[in-house]
């Protein structure tokens, strides 16, 4: 029988122990050139006081270029983290028009129970489309 504090020191510990990590995947399998892929990552909570918000400093990332099937590891990420709003915002080229997609995680939505096969990694994790 599971307790309540056995379940919390059990998710504390799969945190700490599992190696969390955001990666961006070109799904996608047409042949254009997705060119100079810009991702930026931040953290924050929601506070009715502005002035008691907490942030993370934003991260920001670059790629040359990503083909088809192609991946790239952008960033580790820390399980102090999963209890707050994360952010990931994509901006990419393709040809001569420049695309951008937001991805949120909610809060205390990365959790052991969400990690699923993820399609063409072969590796279990989140995926948010």
């Amino acid at each position: 029988m599971r307790t309540s504090r056995n379940r919390q020191w059990d998710e504390q510990f799969i945190r700490t122990r599992l190696d969390w990590r955001l990666d961006c995947r070109r799904i996608s399998q047409d042949y254009s050139r997705l060119a100079a892929p810009l991702l930026t990552s931040v953290g924050y909570e929601k506070e009715d006081n502005p002035a008691e918000t907490t942030k993370t400093a934003t991260l920001r990332h670059s790629l040359e270029v990503l083909l088809p099937g192609e991946y790239a590891k952008v960033e580790n990420l820390m399980p102090e983290v999963f209890p707050l709003y994360n952010e990931f915002w994509v901006s990419f080229w393709i040809e001569d028009i420049l695309y951008d997609k937001k991805f949120l995680f909610l809060p205390d939505s990365v959790i052991i129970e969400k990690l699923t096969l993820l399609p063409t990694f072969n590796k279990k994790g989140i995926l948010l489309t």
